[in-house]
């Protein structure tokens, strides 16, 4: 794709713009105790921003970091709020691969009581995949402790004959429903689970 110097420059422009936003007190997002007591969970994700309106974004990576340091810096404020309210909680940072599709549906995860226990076992089990070399170049990773989970959805045969090769090259294998229907767990991803080592 082409792009003209003045848009560039207001990408450039809109960047610098939520560098700034990012470090004042103002703008942290805390949790709404309010909308969590109601509903056991919520979240805080890169949602559509910083890619609004675009289709592509130029320094895709420097985007993606701010979003990584964004999540660092609000995490322990999160952690503070929820150990004052709730003796036991769910609360982690997903990152998932450092593509611009994958990357969008990274988030700050916070569940508690009946929710805590989903969001717990949610993944598969963890496997020795290490943080990619972008995510590992964001000052304060070591904060956490960090297990990489691969991302499965489950398809029905049809499904999966109907993808073709966008999901026959990707890992699979055959299992059942909770009903005894015959179904497939194709691997489309990895997802990197960040949380306190003592949580």
């Amino acid at each position: 794709m082409n792009w003209s110097r003045k848009r560039i420059r207001g990408l450039r422009r809109h960047f610098r713009n939520l560098q700034q936003r990012a470090i004042k007190p103002s703008e942290l997002r805390l949790v709404d105790l309010e909308w969590l007591a109601r509903f056991q969970q919520t979240y805080y994700n890169v949602l559509t921003a910083p890619w609004d309106g675009c289709e592509e974004v130029p320094q895709k990576q420097e985007f993606r970091a701010l979003w990584v340091a964004r999540f660092l810096q609000i995490f322990p404020h999160w952690h503070a709020q929820l150990k004052r309210r709730y003796p036991t909680f769910y609360l982690a940072i997903w990152l998932y691969e450092p593509t611009d599709e994958a990357f969008c549906q990274s988030r700050i995860m916070v569940a508690v009581n009946e929710r805590r226990l989903l969001y717990e076992n949610l993944f598969e089990a963890a496997q020795d995949m290490p943080l990619p070399v972008e995510y590992m170049a964001v000052p304060g990773m070591e904060t956490l402790h960090w297990q990489a989970h691969p991302q499965v959805f489950r398809h029905t045969p049809e499904e999966f004959a109907q993808a073709g090769p966008r999901l026959a090259n990707k890992p699979y294998r055959l299992g059942e429903t909770n009903q005894g229907e015959p179904c497939l767990f194709v691997q489309v991803g990895w997802v990197w689970v960040g949380q306190t080592r003592n949580q």
